[in-house]
């Protein structure tokens, strides 16, 4: 039962142009992001397969019969896609977690408006704030993109791809399923393919893989549509025909293939050459020629003389077992309430490329050793065991004031205590720090710490990053307000223990915010502090381990590796503050915050995920074409075999009967001679036969249609004969 209501499922859900034609023509869609996933400029592959699958399937469905009204709601439809697609290739797209965020006050108002609570204020959504900072920068980048050098050159071809594969997969779709010949109708995909490789200088498998999916697609759909008619016309014909045209167009497109790969796709074009003497092409234009040298690698931050290595984003901070015990501090009882979280912090990072943070500190002696009795007032004693297996930087609560033993320091050019080390480093140690909230409040002008590389935001951070941090801030009026909204934003994002590898191009922090919004605590550390840099607010990345169990018994704070975290600490009022944007992490008690977000126990964090190494992807894309294509036949031969037509399937049926009841067709046996064979079996099985036979032969043979009432009848009575002959 269930099978069979799948099976009508499937086939009620069928493609007009049939499930082989459509799926090589969803894969040919796909081709443009292929092309542009390999491509050097940085152009964005996702959207790029949007645009063909969302064209692709537009297109097929404009070919089905409606009426004129629905017809003409297609085209809002289309203009939407492609304004869609312009939004998020220039950056301008608000991002899922702002539009969610937007859904849950919206629904929340709602709520209150249907149980008769007004609300005080009106509906403050962020999402159109975003676009109405977005716009006006989405289009001065458009108008500028011919003399921006790399980016412009990226953002034109990535308009001019999305709009040809939007176009052409469209078109392609519309052709398949209104039965057109697709060869001639699939140039406008190809030439999307085409457009993004030579302009995106990618290395031409997208546009070969193109190629051959179009070609495949060509002849299937051809033979589809000749059998079509053969049986619309009664006419009879071998399978043969239908295996020998696939056989010589699998072999044909393969040729064509290897003949495509083997032209360059990055040939200049050959106007340029002779004008580029006289006329000097504007930056964007000249780096899409590939007469300006691309940018590589972002520059490599200089360490100084720091001994510690960066932290890279997508890697877990976690070094061994979960449950394990790394630290064991004693602190004279439990640590008092404050109103930001308390952390063992091992070290601060300030510099960051796109990838991953650094810091360019010096290594001096920390000073000589500090007796614990010398702690001034406000002051926090930490007796401290380290059971870590490979103890980097010695562990303790900012800022470190002093130490019972001799250690190194790596200090920032602004003399803030990055992190502490010593030689061999010490199981067990006495530490002195002088929390945030035991500091003044602030400080004169000429004390206030230098904040340059605080400050400092790289070239890969797109301008949306900062925008929508302004956004978010709203009208907060101070820094700190501002600071806690940005918390407030992340902690508000779906959070998932899987993370996806860094992106080979591009920033990090952007693809968080805008594509993965969940990761590690890397990655909302990471994000508050580059959106308070934008918002002109100090901030460095921390690391270290959240303050795990106090345990009564033995009057200590027993942390885990699991508690392993890191962390934004955001230069307030002269006081280095630190923040919670991780979700899974508990927030201390704040007037500032608003009611509502419950506190989660500490989790560990994931595995890190294995990061992607470069494929063969001509390879891949030639053994993934063959695999389609042998899967399509086989499951077209299967769909075949049981017949197409009622017509087929009525004859296969009839030969089906005789052999159950072992009567196979006899070789060289006519229809007619085989229906008597069959009812010499009774008079029952006589009249089945005749009645059988005689409604085969007159559609296929006397251009009689099989008619709905005639189908019935066919069926009746090959329900009749197999009765008769398994008596």
């Amino acid at each position: 039962m269930i099978a069979r209501l799948a099976r009508a499922m499937v086939l009620r859900g069928e493609p007009r142009a049939g499930w082989p034609v459509a799926l090589l023509l969803l894969a040919a869609a796909a081709c443009p992001a292929l092309a542009a996933r390999d491509a050097t400029l940085r152009l964005p592959a996702a959207l790029f397969l949007w645009a063909g699958i969302s064209g692709a399937l537009v297109g097929m469905r404009l070919a089905r019969p409606m009426g004129r009204w629905w017809r003409a709601l297609y085209g809002p439809v289309l203009l939407g896609l492609a304004a869609a697609l312009l939004l998020a290739a220039g950056g301008a797209l608000p991002p899922a977690g702002l539009l969610w965020q937007d859904a849950v006050a919206a629904t929340a108002m709602a709520a209150g408006l249907l149980r008769g609570q007004f609300p005080a204020a009106p509906l403050d959504l962020l999402a159109p704030r975003f676009l109405e900072a977005t716009l006006p920068r989405l289009w001065r980048d458009l108008a500028t993109a011919h003399g921006a050098g790399e980016a412009g050159a990226s953002l034109l071809v990535a308009v001019g791809g999305l709009a040809s594969t939007l176009t052409g997969a469209c078109i392609l779709g519309w052709a398949a399923s209104a039965g057109r010949r697709l060869l001639g109708w699939g140039l406008p995909l190809l030439v999307a393919s085409g457009f993004t490789t030579v302009f995106g200088g990618g290395p031409g498998v997208g546009l070969v893989v193109g190629l051959v999916l179009l070609l495949v697609l060509a002849i299937v759909a051809g033979t589809i549509q000749r059998e079509q008619r053969w049986d619309r016309g009664a006419v009879a014909y071998s399978e043969e025909l239908r295996w020998g045209m696939l056989g010589w167009g699998v072999g044909l497109s393969v040729v064509v293939a290897m003949l495509a790969y083997a032209i360059p796709t990055s040939l200049p074009l050959f106007l340029v050459p002779q004008i580029a003497p006289v006329v000097e092409l504007p930056s964007g234009l000249a780096v899409i020629e590939g007469q300006v040298q691309r940018a590589g690698s972002p520059p490599r931050v200089n360490p100084g003389r720091s001994q510690l290595p960066g932290l890279t984003l997508g890697n877990s901070l976690e070094e061994g077992p979960p449950g394990a015990i790394v630290l064991r501090i004693r602190v004279g009882g439990q640590l008092a309430p404050a109103t930001a979280p308390r952390y063992w912090r091992s070290r601060v990072l300030t510099l960051y490329d796109g990838r991953r943070w650094t810091q360019q500190a010096v290594r001096s002696s920390f000073g000589p050793p500090l007796p614990p009795r010398s702690a001034p007032p406000g002051a926090v004693v930490q007796a401290i065991e380290d059971l870590r297996a490979r103890p980097g930087t010695l562990v303790a609560l900012p800022e470190v004031l002093g130490l019972d033993r001799v250690a190194v320091a790596e200090r920032l050019p602004d003399g803030e205590l990055a992190a502490l080390t010593a030689d061999p480093a010490p199981r067990r140690y006495t530490a002195i720090s002088l929390p945030p909230e035991a500091r003044p409040v602030s400080r004169p002008p000429e004390t206030i710490p230098y904040t340059g590389d605080a400050l400092s935001v790289p070239p890969s951070v797109p301008p949306r990053v900062a925008e929508l941090a302004a956004v978010i801030a709203g009208d907060a009026r101070s820094d700190y307000e501002r600071a806690l909204a940005l918390e407030r934003y992340l902690r508000g994002l779906p959070y998932s223990y899987e993370v996806r590898p860094l992106p080979r191009q591009g920033d990090a922090v952007d693809q968080f915010l805008f594509e993965m919004r969940h990761g590690y605590c890397t990655y909302y550390a990471s994000a508050m502090a580059i959106m308070a840099r934008s918002l002109d607010i100090p901030a460095r990345l921390a690391v270290g381990y959240a303050t795990g169990r106090y345990d009564a018994a033995s009057d200590a704070y027993l942390v885990r590796e699991a508690e392993a975290h890191a962390w934004p600490e955001l230069l307030i009022e002269g006081r280095w503050l630190a923040f919670e944007p991780t979700p899974a992490r508990p927030l201390p008690a704040r007037g500032e915050n608003p009611p509502g977000p419950a506190v989660v126990a500490p989790v560990p964090e994931a595995i890190p995920v294995e990061t992607r190494h470069e494929r063969d992807w001509l390879l891949v894309g030639l053994i993934a074409i063959a695999l389609a294509i042998a899967l399509l036949l086989w499951v077209w031969r299967r769909h075949h075999a049981s017949g197409s037509t009622p017509l087929a399937r009525g004859q296969l049926r009839l030969e089906q009967i005789g052999t159950r009841a072992g009567l196979p067709w006899p070789q060289g046996a006519t229809l007619h001679e085989y229906g008597r064979l069959l009812g010499a079996r009774g008079e029952r099985a006589r009249r089945a036969s005749d009645e059988a036979v005689a409604l085969i032969a007159a559609a296929r043979y006397g251009r009689r249609p099989l008619t709905a009432e005639r189908a019935h009848r066919l069926q009746r009575a090959l329900d009749e004969l197999g009765a008769a002959l398994r008596r």
